[in-house]
């Protein structure tokens, strides 16, 4: 009966070695399918990477465009309202009520002397 038992327990494991090394020899076959896919994959990635750079470069010429033009405009605005820049700044100089006045005045004249209008004449 312990015989039996023994034989019976022996042929499983027997069975069970079999199927792990039906396993083992799949996964080994797959590996390989899978290496030469790896290598497929990556001559194709090789072949298509100038392509891929050109675009890129596209992308990049792109950016910096757009970089520059903010970098610009950001200058502008900063020369604009920098109040050590030689000339002043229009947020700087802020005439008093009095002399807007005067500055609208003034227009107020030119403009009609340049219609032809009389410009003592309110």
């Amino acid at each position: 009966m312990k015989a039996e038992a023994t034989r019976a327990e022996i042929l499983q494991h027997r069975d069970e070695v079999e199927q792990m090394t039906s396993q083992l020899k799949d996964a080994m076959t797959r590996r390989d399918t899978i290496g030469v896919q790896s290598r497929r994959a990556k001559a194709i990635e090789s072949r298509t990477a100038g392509f891929d750079a050109v675009d890129e470069f596209d992308r990049m010429a792109e950016r910096v465009s757009r970089e520059s033009d903010v970098d610009s405009a950001r200058q502008e605005l900063d020369e604009e309202l920098d109040p050590l820049a030689s000339r002043p700044s229009r947020t700087d100089y802020r005439p008093d009520r009095a002399q807007r006045e005067a500055g609208a005045e003034e227009m107020l004249r030119e403009l009609k002397r340049r219609m032809g209008m009389d410009p003592n004449q309110d």
